[in-house]
């Protein structure tokens, strides 16, 4: 039988508690979300791809749909290893392993924040900062979730779920498509010119998989 774990209790920063409370607040919303039936469930990987993919809605913006499609891959591999660790003691492989799938998740969670922002910028989104503030929030809690995996914190596979898969997932679901009504009736979903981008996009492993993806509202 396996242990029970603690209720995981969100990451902090004592330099920022305003930040503090937002992290706490996301933290909640997930948990909330996760323990709902929905996208998160143990599923074998297979349905859990086929699942997260079935959910995933269009913002309407082509490239930041690429975007939530290649992020949901990264979360996928990250759900597959997590799989191994539920279902055995970690050994160093599968924590190697683990370490390789988050890096990626990380590296294109922070590229498309990034051009994400940046794009909200060229469309004068009025909602701009507090979506800032949610992306910078995500990013200090997957770096705390991070070093408790490297410290061997046993809460952190509940983290990944509560505070990683269900945020980002609900994330793009929702606060992304506020941003994708907005292009439309400001825009016509047309982007305005930009000049390039100085960031280059992370090497994908993988080709994100076409998909039938919720219609946007």
């Amino acid at each position: 039988m396996r242990p029970r774990h603690n209720r995981p209790q969100p990451a902090t920063n004592s330099e920022n508690p305003e930040l503090n409370q937002k992290i706490a607040q996301l933290t909640q919303e997930a948990e909330e979300r996760a323990n709902k039936k929905g996208p998160l469930q143990p599923y074998t990987v297979e349905r859990f791809r086929e699942t997260m993919f079935s959910k995933l809605r269009r913002v309407g913006a082509p490239e930041f749909d690429r975007h939530h499609e290649q992020l949901v891959s990264y979360i996928v591999d990250v759900y597959e290893v997590v799989q191994v660790l539920q279902r055995k003691r970690p050994s160093d492989d599968v924590l190697e392993q683990l370490s390789i799938s988050l890096d990626k998740l990380q590296e294109y969670t922070v590229y498309h924040f990034r051009e994400e922002e940046r794009f909200l910028e060229e469309i004068n989104y009025p909602q701009l900062e507090p979506h800032k503030e949610l992306h910078k929030a995500f990013v200090s809690r997957f770096i705390q979730i991070r070093r408790d995996i490297h410290d061997g914190k046993p809460h952190y596979v509940l983290d990944l779920f509560f505070s990683t898969f269900s945020w980002l997932f609900e994330h793009i679901n929702t606060h992304d498509m506020q941003y994708g009504r907005y292009f439309k009736e400001s825009c016509g979903s047309r982007r305005p010119k930009r000049s390039p981008s100085t960031m280059s996009s992370p090497k994908t492993s993988h080709p994100s998989p076409r998909s039938t993806h919720a219609p946007p509202d």
